[in-house]
């Protein structure tokens, strides 16, 4: 899965189209993607993306 790689998480954000948020998260987690990728994925991409 290239979304787990080093070059592939940092080009993926989450999003949700308005499904409760903990709800959207658990398929997200059943991927099998490293703890990294989901934290780049959930977060820090939005971050660096929005300048936040």
């Amino acid at each position: 899965m290239r979304v787990n790689s080093r070059m592939g998480r940092g080009r993926v954000v989450w999003g949700t189209n308005g499904l409760p948020w903990r709800k959207s998260l658990a398929p997200l987690k059943d991927l099998g993607l490293k703890d990294e990728t989901i934290e780049r994925v959930t977060r820090t991409n939005a971050a660096e993306l929005f300048d936040l």
